[in-house]
């Protein structure tokens, strides 16, 4: 047996018990989602929880995750848009932001990409990039599972396909580390027929509920500055790339005492915390409201 299928069969029975208590209720799910998961008491969420972080610690398994807003997105375009002419965003930028809206909005209703794949491609692609440095770092290949969104998967292929070429190409033309690291994706398998589709959900579910429930994470660091390439932080990082180069990653922050409490303490409603022992690199990624990537270490 598998170490997945070993896991699944470990957590058999809280999946079993999980949709049994959401029947009980009068919800009929025949899986196990998120929007599901929490509805159930906060007992059980919390056991569930523990039993899966614990099943992936005994396996050396891990968890990653990504989280951005839609005001992330556009300040991250305003930034983008005033780099090379100024070297901070303005304090009132509220029309910045209008322009930079309205430049996604209509980027997106003129392109020829099917359904929503414009914007997902967007999306993905800090968390594809960041776990396949981590694969290559580790010594390891990634393929991606995807979770399919339409019936006739002409938005996942164009997804998929796309997000595995834009990886190739950065480790032809910029880090020769990563090549053969990405294996590219799968999105023959439904969300229904896998529970490994169905504990991401539950994960993305729980990052989604820390980042929601607490704002402050996504201030951390707030910045009117742009960070480039000759610009000056506090504790910048640097990475090598191609030719001997130093890339520029961002810098080191410190998170307020406060903040930190939130990510390793569980409660009712906030679990993430219960994830933090098997999170990949020990670091939560984001994009902040004011359109800055994070690396927050969550340990």
């Amino acid at each position: 047996m598998g170490e997945f299928d070993s896991l699944s069969a470990e957590l058999r029975p809280f999946v079993d018990e999980a949709l049994a208590r959401a029947a009980a209720t009068g919800v009929a799910a025949t899986e196990l989602k998120f929007r599901t998961f929490q509805r159930l008491p906060d007992d059980f969420q919390a056991s569930f929880a523990q039993a899966l972080a614990d099943g992936l610690t005994k396996r050396a398994g891990f968890v990653a995750a990504f989280y951005t807003s839609v005001a992330g997105l556009v300040m991250e375009r305003v930034r983008v848009n005033l780099l090379g002419t100024e070297t901070r965003v303005p304090s009132d930028h509220a029309a910045l932001y209008d322009a930079a809206a309205r430049e996604l909005a209509a980027e997106e209703l003129g392109s020829a990409a099917p359904g929503e794949s414009w914007l997902i491609e967007k999306v993905i692609m800090l968390p594809v990039s960041g776990m396949t440095h981590f694969a290559a770092a580790m010594g390891f290949r990634v393929k991606f599972v995807y979770d399919p969104r339409t019936t006739d998967r002409v938005e996942d292929e164009r997804v998929t396909s796309r997000s595995a070429e834009w990886m190739e190409l950065w480790a032809k033309r910029v880090d020769s580390t990563l090549t053969g690291a990405c294996l590219g994706f799968s999105y023959s398998t439904e969300s229904h027929d896998s529970l490994g589709l169905q504990l991401a959900d539950i994960i993305a579910g729980e990052a989604r509920r820390l980042f929601r429930g607490t704002p402050a994470l996504l201030n951390i660091g707030a910045t009117n500055n742009l960070i480039t390439e000759t610009s000056h932080e506090r504790h910048s990082v640097y990475w090598p790339a191609a030719g001997g180069m130093l890339w520029k990653t961002g810098h080191v922050i410190t998170i307020p005492p406060a903040t930190l409490r939130v990510l390793t303490t569980p409660k009712a409603g906030r679990l993430w915390p219960v994830f933090n022992p098997v999170l990949a690199s020990g670091m939560l990624t984001y994009v902040t409201d004011f359109g800055t990537p994070t690396a927050c270490d969550a340990l």
